[in-house]
């Protein structure tokens, strides 16, 4: 069924839509620390096969032929995802999926309404807060790396314009090492080049810490300079501090995390 809500048509899912959805999505959350790119099979996984779902709880915004909205909700009260096209009337956009969602919700006898929304959307919680909707403290998220070789390359890719000019050898060694990883990370910075083995080799510097401490120091959880007055850091020599702080400030992630509930299993 469609309808017509000025130069916007709500309408519910139809095959072929995951496409566009997923495309739509990929282009709205990209930036989010803890994003994870959609493809059309995954949000189907994700989305439209949860056995709360059916298509009339899909609901999709267009214009002009264009998908710019939609929401995603399952009789169980959760709304797994919503995503709105920023190029659009955000407000107006949000208002309008969440309206139909309370709608769809009160429909199926729902006495409850759960949603995850980035903390930054400043849209989204005022229409929420009109909506009567209560903000709660996020779910504690558990991190665990299992590769610290690949997480450091893709965090050296990322911040590669920051770390074009920094220079040095820098031996990580964690002190309680898993036995499917390497004890020692060597990081060599030359010439705008990075180079990341999993081997013990001499460097300049050398960084003492535990996977725990130096995961969360990466994902910006934890300050260096708090880890170090907790013995939870090393560094040797000690005068290399300043270099490793400034190594730091470079490679950590400092983007804003934001997951949807379509993520959790």
């Amino acid at each position: 069924m469609l309808k017509n809500i000025g130069e916007y048509n709500i309408r519910k899912y139809e095959e072929g839509d995951e496409t566009a959805l997923a495309s739509l999505f990929n282009n709205v959350y990209h930036g989010y620390a803890g994003f994870v790119p959609r493809t059309p099979e995954y949000w189907r996984w994700s989305c439209l096969d949860r056995p709360d779902v059916e298509k009339e709880g899909i609901m999709v915004v267009v214009n002009r032929g264009r998908i710019v909205a939609y929401v995603v909700v399952g009789k169980s009260g959760n709304i797994w995802e919503s995503c709105v096209d920023d190029a659009h009337d955000e407000k107006a956009l949000f208002s309008l999926v969440l309206e139909r969602a309370i709608e769809y919700l009160t429909r199926v006898g729902s006495d409850l309404i759960t949603l995850n929304l980035p903390s930054d959307d400043s849209v989204a919680r005022e229409t929420c807060e009109k909506l009567g909707l209560s903000e709660l403290p996020p779910d504690v998220m558990f991190l665990s790396v299992l590769d610290f070789k690949q997480l450091l390359e893709l965090l050296c890719s990322a911040k590669k314009d920051k770390l074009n000019s920094f220079d040095g050898d820098f031996l990580v060694k964690f002190k309680d090492a898993p036995s499917w990883i390497s004890p020692f990370i060597m990081i060599k910075f030359k010439n705008g080049q990075t180079e990341i083995e999993n081997e013990n080799k001499s460097c300049e510097v050398l960084i003492e810490t535990d996977t725990a401490t130096f995961t969360s120091i990466m994902f910006g959880i934890t300050k260096p300079l708090w880890a170090l007055a907790r013995l939870k850091l090393k560094i040797h020599p000690p005068w290399k501090l300043r270099r490793v702080l400034r190594l730091f400030s470079f490679m950590c992630l400092d983007d804003p995390w934001f997951f949807p509930r379509s993520d959790l299993g």
